[in-house]
């Protein structure tokens, strides 16, 4: 890691309460229960009628084009959506499972289009996927992953050398997901105080959407 460029970030993070306070948390973490409970309901075959993977009034974490082919796929390739939900959700929650969850999933988007079905073949679509899946089963532990965002705030603070293990999804979310809460205690020891999973990613959303593009680039001798 670079050590001069995480103390630096924290230092501008000190600066950024208000917008670390405006994280969403009233929003997220109950949203996230209340789509897990929904969609439990669907793993069990209750739900009556179409279901939805993001109702926009709980959560708006997905682009609507992977939502629309994600309920395209769970209404009608149920059982195949079923059998992915319990692979990522199998207890103890780890992110590794990423991978059974895609090769479980895959063969149900042969109802998508050709268009659509291209938006799922990115390598950071399909981790942000089942990591949106993870989150809901425990947003305070599980972060949301998002390559240009999470990700490219983590590869910021990283040589190019140490970046995510990406050999497979879950490899890559589990890369991820530790390297979230490495930095959570690295940051709570440099003054920046994050509660949870959720803290973490506001952290990073802002470093990468605002700090780095006002922050001057450092040559990598300086780090």
């Amino acid at each position: 890691m670079f050590r001069r460029r995480l103390e630096e970030a924290a230092t501008w993070l000190r600066s950024q309460g208000e917008n670390l306070e405006l994280n969403e948390r009233d929003y997220k973490v109950p949203g996230a229960r209340e789509v897990h409970r929904l969609l439990h309901d669907f793993l069990e075959g209750k739900t009556e009628g179409k279901v939805n993977v993001q109702p926009p009034r709980h959560l708006n974490l997905l682009g609507w084009q992977i939502l629309d082919g994600l309920n395209k796929v769970a209404n009608e390739r149920p059982e195949i959506f079923r059998a992915a939900l319990s692979a990522i959700w199998s207890t103890p929650l780890d992110p590794r499972n990423a991978d059974l969850f895609w090769s479980t999933l895959d063969p149900a988007l042969d109802v998508l289009g050709d268009t659509q079905r291209k938006h799922f073949n990115g390598e950071g679509t399909r981790a942000s996927v089942a990591s949106y899946f993870l989150f809901l089963a425990d947003p305070e532990h599980q972060p949301f992953y998002r390559p240009n965002f999470g990700g490219r705030a983590i590869g910021w603070l990283y040589d190019r050398k140490d970046g995510l293990d990406s050999r497979t999804l879950g490899s890559l979310l589990a890369d991820y997901t530790g390297r979230c809460h490495y930095l959570k205690g690295e940051f709570d020891d440099l003054g920046v105080p994050l509660q949870d999973m959720i803290d973490v990613q506001s952290a990073l959303y802002i470093l990468a959407d605002q700090y780095l593009k006002i922050s001057r680039p450092r040559k990598r001798a300086e780090d």
